[in-house]
C-alpha cells in the first residue's frame, strides 16, 4: 500500500535525492549484530509494528524485517520509497509506503511498538515530529535513532574521501549524541543510553564511488558535468589502498535508544 498525500499541503521538504537515491545501497552499512542486538532487548513478540521514519531505501527496515510483523516506511522523497518498493518482497513481512513528511502522517497509520530513524533526525520538524510520535507509539515502544559511518583515524583514505564528496564545501559533521538527546528532551520519551558497535569492511573502489554520489550534494545530478572530474579524482586518490580484496574501511554503527513512558 503506498499513500500520497496531497502535494500543496507539504511543509517539510528535503533537498531531493532523485539519482542518489539509486547509490544509496553503498552507504555504510548496519552490520547484523546491531539488529540482532535490538531484537533481543526490545521486540519480545513476533506481533511487533515497525515505523521507519525517513526511511530512505529501508536498510533499516530490511534488517529488522525478520523480527516484526509489519513494518511502515515514511519518507518523503519519491526515488528513495521507489528503491525500497524495489525491495518490499525480500522483506517477509507486511509493509505499507507512506510518501509524505512526518506532518502529514495519516492517523490511520496505527500504532507502533518500534520506530527507527537514521540519517534523518536533522530532517525531521521537531514540534510536528514529536506530536505524531505520542499519536502513535504505545507506551512502553522505543525509539532507535542511529547511524553508521567510518571510523575516519583507522581508516587512512577516508580523508581524500571527504575532499572529493565536497569539493569546495567543507561540511560539518554532525552530533548525534548531542543532537538526540535535546530532541527528546521534555517529552515523554526517556532517554535509555547509547551503544556503538565497530567492525571491519571490504570495500570496492566502484562502490565507494556510488556512495559518493548517494550525497544530496554531490549526486549525479547535483554535481551535473564536475561528477566525472570528481569521480576521477577518488579513483587516483583511492589507488594506492586498493587490493584484490577491495578498500579496508573500519566501521561503526551507533544508536541512541529512547523509551516511551
Amino acid at each position: 500500500m503506498v499513500f500520497h498525500p496531497e502535494r500543496n499541503k507539504v511543509t517539510n521538504v528535503r533537498p531531493s535525492y532523485s539519482l542518489a537515491a539509486r547509490s544509496y545501497h553503498a552507504r555504510t552499512p548496519y552490520i547484523p549484530a546491531f539488529f540482532k542486538f535490538f531484537a533481543a532487548k526490545l521486540i519480545h513478540c513476533r506481533d511487533t509494528s515497525l515505523l521507519d521514519l525517513g526511511a530512505g531505501p529501508g536498510p533499516l527496515a530490511a534488517g529488522f524485517a525478520p523480527y516484526v510483523s509489519r513494518a511502515v516506511l515514511l519518507d518523503s522523497d519519491p526515488s528513495m520509497l521507489g528503491e525500497a518498493r524495489c525491495r518490499r518482497y525480500a522483506l517477509g513481512c507486511e509493509v505499507t509506503f507512506l510518501e509524505c513528511p512526518i506532518e502529514l502522517m495519516p492517523e490511520d497509520a496505527g500504532d507502533f511498538d518500534l520506530v527507527t530513524i537514521g540519517r534523518a533526525l536533522h530532517w525531521l520538524p521537531r514540534e510536528a515530529t514529536l506530536k505524531q510520535l505520542s499519536r502513535h507509539v504505545r507506551a512502553g515502544g522505543h525509539v532507535i535513532v542511529c547511524e553508521s559511518g567510518t571510523v575516519a583515524p583507522e581508516t587512512p583514505w577516508y580523508p581524500a574521501f571527504r575532499a572529493a564528496r565536497h569539493g569546495t564545501f567543507s561540511g560539518k559533521a554532525r552530533d548525534l549524541g548531542r543532537t538526540a538527546p535535546a530532541f527528546f528532551s521534555d517529552t515523554d520519551f526517556r532517554n535509555l543510553g547509547e551503544r556503538v558497535w565497530r567492525a571491519e569492511n571490504r570495500i570496492s573502489v566502484d562502490t565507494l564511488v556510488e556512495r559518493m554520489f548517494s550525497y544530496s550534494l554531490s549526486g549525479r545530478d547535483k554535481l551535473g558535468d564536475e561528477a566525472a572530474a570528481r569521480e576521477a579524482q577518488l579513483r587516483e586518490s583511492l589507488a594506492p589502498y586498493e587490493t584484490p580484496q577491495g578498500v579496508h574501511e573500519v566501521i561503526y554503527n551507533r544508536a541512541l535508544v529512547f523509551r516511551r513512558i
